[in-house]
């Protein structure tokens, strides 16, 4: 055996070690790429005018018969606040002279570290915007509460189409939630189906390939005739009435949402920027900020199934 092994030279050899980190957390960022943002500053509340009436003097009249009173469009201005969102970010004097050069690190910690709070912080910003709060797609799209400070009790305008389902996905209820979108004055034009990856499996096991012989009915059609349906493991290119199915990380397994996405937009009050605060001892201190507040123009042409069956 030769006197020197690696255990006893280990002080002398560079540690085998990989430069690139490998994620194992997960951070959601599905929101922030699905619907366009727009930076518009000014006043912390985005308001927008919504006509909730429309001039009820129109009539029939006979020749002579005098005009009645005239009627008017009845505006209603709704209000949505920015939500201040925040990562603080600290590094000591010593660890940023410890990693100073390539030659001194085989990991950049501190760019990791900022890199890595960004991802952190829209995670935090489209879980916001999936919940219940003043900026969520829940409360957005629902058929009671208040969103942008109008109630919804007595305002049926604004309600969105909620269907309690209240057992498994059935093509009769995507049906039905389809034809009141269209009908019962509403006309809404859909173009989105927004739910959890469990209900897209279910989608597929009513309407994917061997459970139907007319699958033409539920999915698009190409220019060819047949339909863009890549159905099975990876479960992706799936459409009902040519909308496309999104499976949505994080959000409500029973919740099923069929929504106009051209009504929806993320407003920035501005960009996502990058502020160095006072020193905390001999540390750097950043705050990454962001603020933003998730819109929905008209909750009216919007719907939802509830209860559906994970």
């Amino acid at each position: 055996m030769p006197g020197a092994t690696t255990t006893t030279a280990a002080n002398a050899m560079q540690p085998a070690v990989d430069a690139e980190v490998v994620r194992t957390v997960f951070n959601n960022e599905s929101i922030l790429g699905l619907v366009p943002r727009k930076t518009i500053g000014g006043n912390p509340n985005y308001q927008w005018n919504v006509n909730s009436a429309g001039n009820a003097a129109a009539e029939i009249y006979v020749e002579g018969q005098a005009a009645g009173a005239a009627g008017f469009q009845a505006i209603v201005r709704a209000s949505v606040p920015i939500i201040d969102f925040r990562i603080p970010v600290q590094f000591s004097g010593q660890l940023e002279r410890a990693l100073a050069t390539d030659a001194d690190r085989y990991l950049d910690q501190i760019n990791f570290e900022m890199t890595e709070a960004q991802k952190n912080l829209a995670d935090l910003i489209t879980n916001t915007f999936l919940g219940t709060g003043s900026n969520g797609l829940d409360l957005m799209v629902d058929s009671t509460g208040t969103y942008g400070g109008i109630a919804r009790a007595g305002n049926p305008w604004w309600a969105s189409q909620e269907v309690a389902l209240g057992g498994a996905l059935t093509i009769v209820a995507l049906e039905d939630l389809l034809m009141n979108q269209m009908d019962n004055d509403r006309a809404a034009k859909p173009t989105d189906i927004w739910t959890r990856q469990n209900q897209i499996r279910n989608y597929n096991r009513l309407a994917g390939p061997g459970a139907s012989t007319s699958l033409t009915r539920f999915v698009a059609s190409s220019s060819t005739g047949s339909p863009p349906y890549n159905a099975g493991a990876n479960q992706s290119e799936v459409y009902y009435a040519h909308m496309p199915w999104t499976g949505i990380p994080d959000m409500t397994t029973t919740l099923l949402y069929m929504l106009d996405k051209s009504k929806f937009f993320i407003r920035e009050q501005e960009k996502i920027k990058v502020t160095q605060k006072p020193y905390d001892a001999d540390g750097k201190v950043f705050h990454i900020e962001a603020h933003m507040s998730f819109v929905c123009l008209s909750p009216f042409v919007q719907a939802k199934l509830t209860g559906v069956t994970a």
